[in-house]
């Protein structure tokens, strides 16, 4: 198995397997180069496989994949005398995925840098690595970038001849990034909709359902998660969608609103593999929708309203992405996440895992990265449980600090970090946000940066993506090596 090492100035190291997929053209001059499309996909009308853009800069590192000394293989063979190729970055970007001298594995211990693997031991699958097309995200990219730039983009991002993203993670309705507050059933200040009459999607319908499905026009094997950061105002104790706990009187309200929008979703072309009860349910705010919720209640919801909701709704698979997720191939029950949050609370997920009519309906457990200690927390769950899935599923990049800097050394050891401690997905947060970290009308994160930087002030939209060249395949290998840590 032959690969490519992205060695960073600081020493540290990313290995990647060598895969039949191209890489990004990384430009930065001032005029509008030929971006040449490698995308096995239908050409573009006309059978133009080659269009003009305007300035487009991929800036190498994208954080969520470039993470150090991990090999991913499918039919692993010895690594002894296999050689991989070499490309360099830095961060001042005068270097970008520069070719270098390619390396050999050999036996015995190197002069300087060691990456030991032991390709007789295996981990956990790796399912998938990804973002979410949040309202602001999915209005950016579909709206503010011509059709062949949005084309070149799902190449670049989701296609084999890009960094091939596999996982979305989709808010269901408004999130801190978002153009307006809304969810699927909003209605006026004390009125109710148990029966969801008045359920629609059709906020969705103008850009968000179809840059998801242009994304999986690119690849056709992406899973999709989707949860509430609040949901409607008239199932809460607050009637508001900022802040506030939620009247247990309406789990069933809330089971059938899951369950009318997987449905509407999946008539729309996008299936839902996983769903989560509520994002970040220890934490709650005024300044756009949260929504608190104990393990308690969100383990008595899971067992006795969203569970069988789900069950009983019957989905079947038509062709989808749901390979290995159910025990009937047929089956395209969306499986259920339990917690949504920091790796500070293990003890939340460890209640609703040790709750044993809760567990038979959790597909897994989710982390985000905000607060706490990764190893302790998904080892501890881990060590409860070793049969528990756990998803990594969010954490966002920043404005104010140089991009390779976040995106570089640091941050491919702390992403190698969330893989290795038995993680099956590394997502980060907005796919897409314009220089200031929206647009949103929500008071939330002021300083999120995007996987996608889309800048509308120029005319044409230029837009620049933080990249490297990875893709998934099936397993971990043991590895480990001289290395800081």
């Amino acid at each position: 198995m032959s690969g490519s090492a992205i060695i960073l100035p600081d020493g540290s190291a990313t290995i990647l397997p060598e895969l039949p997929f191209g890489r990004m053209t990384v430009f930065d001059t001032p005029t509008a180069p030929v971006v040449k499309n490698t995308s096995p996909l239908k050409a573009l009308p006309g059978g133009h496989r080659d269009f003009p853009l305007p300035r487009y800069k991929a800036i190498v590192s994208f954080p969520i994949l470039v993470m150090s000394f991990l090999l991913f293989a499918e039919g692993i063979t010895p690594s002894f005398a296999q050689s991989v190729n070499v490309v360099l970055t830095t961060p001042d970007q005068t270097s970008l995925l520069a070719p270098q001298a390619p390396l050999t594995f050999a036996s015995g211990t190197a002069a300087q840098l060691s990456i030991n693997i032991n390709d007789t031991i295996r981990y956990q699958k790796l399912e998938g690595v990804g973002g979410s097309f949040t309202d602001s995200s999915a209005y950016l990219v579909w709206t503010k970038l011509a059709p062949a730039q949005r084309y070149q983009l799902m190449n670049d991002l989701f296609n084999r001849q890009g960094i091939h993203l596999s996982f979305l993670r989709q808010p269901m309705g408004a999130s801190d990034l978002a153009l307006s507050s809304y969810t699927y059933d909003d209605l006026a200040p004390g009125e109710t909709d148990p029966d969801q009459e008045q359920f629609s999607i059709a906020h969705d319908r103008a850009y968000i359902l179809p840059t998801i499905r242009a994304a999986m026009g690119a690849n056709p094997d992406i899973k999709v998660m989707a949860l509430p950061w609040s949901p409607p105002a008239w199932m809460k104790t607050n009637d508001a969608l900022g802040g506030g706990g939620f009247n247990t009187a309406n789990f069933p309200a809330l089971a059938k609103y899951f369950a009318k929008f997987i449905a509407a979703y999946e008539a729309n072309g996008v299936p839902i593999n996983y769903v989560a009860v509520q994002n970040e349910p220890l934490y709650e705010t005024g300044g756009y929708p949260t929504m608190f919720m104990n393990p308690l209640d969100e383990g008595r919801f899971i067992a006795e309203y969203l569970g069988p909701e789900l069950r009983n709704s019957h989905f079947r698979n038509q062709n989808w992405n749901f390979s290995e997720q159910n025990e009937d191939p047929g089956d395209a029950t969306p499986g259920i996440l339990g917690y949504e949050h920091n790796w500070d609370n293990p003890r939340y997920p460890e209640f609703l895992l040790q709750n044993p009519e809760v567990g038979p309906y959790l597909a897994g457990v989710s982390f985000h990265c905000y607060a706490g200690n990764v190893a302790d927390a998904q080892n501890a769950v881990h060590d409860l449980d070793p049969g528990t899935p756990i998803y990594f599923t969010e954490c966002t990049g920043a404005t104010g600090l140089p991009i390779l800097r976040r995106t570089s050394a640091t941050t491919s050891r702390t992403n190698d970090q969330r893989a290795a401690q038995l993680g099956k997905t590394v997502v980060m947060w907005n796919m897409a946000l314009d220089p200031t970290g929206g647009p949103t009308v929500q008071h939330g994160c002021g300083n999120c940066r995007g996987i996608v930087t889309i800048d509308t002030s120029t005319t044409p939209r230029p837009f620049r993506a933080m990249s490297s060249t990875t893709r998934l395949s099936s397993c971990q290998i043991c590895r480990n090596g001289s290395l800081p840590d």
